[in-house]
């Protein structure tokens, strides 16, 4: 099985990650855990001012962060290693998996190919190592990465502390779906990224890009409230943020 390498991924103009498997090349567009690794590397080497720029056309656009990222080469740091793998299987929670019985990257392609195929199966258990090897060298990143593109995984117990300000929108603690599960998630942290940039505190609706209209339950403020955020939304957006 080989490494994963970068290639042009020009839909985004920005590189991807990819797994060469029997002959065929993946790339993170077909993998999900290739992406979140890629996401993480790309926010890694993202300077202060990149991730602002990336946050405001996120609230723009409303897409993942990571996504709006400049172009970066990150193959140094996705190569995984069988110490990586053994991180892996006694710290599934960073990624919301458990991958004990495995003893092996090879073993798991062997588990997974009477369902997936050979090539599937190989390019599968590589991404997963991927990106096991960079949540272990940078958490923080991955974390992330994690909230842009599998939110569903997010665990408090397993992950740095969010940023409650609504600033920062997808990489916000509103984007964890498990905050207030059935209300919280990306969605729900764009909506209060709009409402804090405009300074309109107590909004219940909210349009999206598209014009597509998204709600906000009354005790998404109290909530909000609580944990004493309302300042933010009165002051409205200065251009500055946590990073």
């Amino acid at each position: 099985m080989t490494p994963s390498t970068p290639v042009r991924n020009r839909r985004k103009d920005c590189p991807m990650l990819v797994v060469d498997a029997d002959g065929a090349r993946f790339a993170a567009d077909s993998l999900p855990w290739l992406a979140v690794a890629d996401a993480a590397l790309r926010i890694l080497r993202a300077g202060r001012s990149e991730r602002l720029m990336a946050l405001d056309a996120s609230w723009l656009r409303w897409t993942a962060p990571s996504d709006e990222l400049p172009v970066q080469d990150p193959a140094e740091g996705a190569r995984a290693t069988p110490a990586d793998w053994a991180w892996l299987r006694a710290n599934g929670p960073v990624l919301g998996v458990d991958a004990s019985p495995w003893p092996t990257c090879e073993a798991l392609a062997r588990g997974l190919a009477a369902r997936r195929g050979p090539r599937m199966a190989i390019a599968s258990a590589l991404s997963l190592a991927a990106a096991a090897a960079v949540a272990r060298a940078h958490p923080a990143e991955f974390s992330l990465a994690l909230l842009d593109h599998a939110p569903a995984r997010w665990r408090r117990d397993a992950h740095p502390p969010l940023d409650p300000d609504p600033m920062l929108g997808r990489w916000s603690l509103w984007a964890d779906p498990n905050l207030m599960p059935g209300v919280s998630g990306p969605v729900l942290s764009m909506a209060l990224a709009d409402c804090a940039r405009a300074g309109r505190w107590g909004e219940t609706v909210v349009y999206r890009p598209d014009g597509g209209v998204e709600r906000i339950p009354p005790q998404v403020w109290d909530e909000l409230e609580r944990r004493g955020q309302r300042g933010g939304f009165e002051d409205g957006f200065d251009g500055e943020d946590g990073f």
